[in-house]
């Protein structure tokens, strides 16, 4: 017995010591970094200094001043921009089909085809009113960005010729404003794109009617 406790004493001295024997000048660890996915959005007013809020256009008598005509030049807004941020996954496909809903997935699928990017879409959403024969044209003349924010292939593309909500794209449908958005951010305040909105009247004249209309835009930065 004795003999069997100092064989198990020697084996455990042993064995520690051979433990200790493996350690050199040089030492690590593992360590993990986790970094998120990130797709947020607003939009920024510069004549209010804030987020956007109501926007009015005012169609009345005292722009109207000759007759024969309806000038509907000065229906126009800017100073609105577009700030967003958007950290993406390599390899995670978005299927988004121009920023309608459907085909949404990774890999290619019937409607559109898989990209690592997001888009980010306009609609007037149902319930909205607006007037007959006339559409909301949104464009954008001008872009700031943030130094090191992203680079020219991460920030997306405006769409050229903007896009027209009413007559053209009607209530309730998605339509694509920026697409190939990766991983930026535009900074806050004035940066990102510039929006201008402007009403054009797209039908005959005989459709528009006298009221008052209240539409909502809501703006969506697709998820992957």
């Amino acid at each position: 017995m004795k003999s069997l406790k100092l064989l198990t004493a020697l084996f455990a001295i042993t064995s520690l010591t051979a433990l200790h024997a493996q350690d050199t000048n040089e030492a690590g660890h593992a360590m993990e970094i986790n970094i998120s996915e990130v797709a947020l959005l607003d939009i920024y007013d510069e004549n209010e200094g804030s987020e956007a809020g109501t926007i009015t256009f005012e169609l009345d008598n005292s722009s109207i001043t000759e007759a024969g005509l309806y000038d509907m030049s000065g229906a126009t807004y800017t100073g609105l921009w577009l700030n967003y941020t958007s950290l993406i996954a390599e390899g995670k496909g978005n299927n988004s089909n121009n920023g309608n809903g459907k085909g949404k997935g990774k890999g290619k699928g019937k409607g559109g085809s898989s990209k690592d990017s997001r888009n980010i879409s306009v609609q007037m959403e149902k319930n909205s009113e607006f007037p007959e024969g006339l559409d909301l044209v949104i464009t954008s003349s001008q872009s700031s960005f943030v130094p090191n924010g992203g680079d020219a292939d991460s920030r997306g593309e405006f769409v050229s010729g903007g896009v027209a909500l009413g007559a053209t794209t009607k209530i309730g449908k998605n339509i694509t404003l920026i697409e190939g958005i990766k991983s930026v951010y535009t900074g806050d305040g004035a940066k990102g794109f510039q929006l201008t909105y402007t009403l054009n009247q797209t039908d005959n004249f005989s459709l528009v009617k006298a009221g008052n209309y209240t539409a909502t835009l809501k703006y969506t930065l697709s998820e992957l």
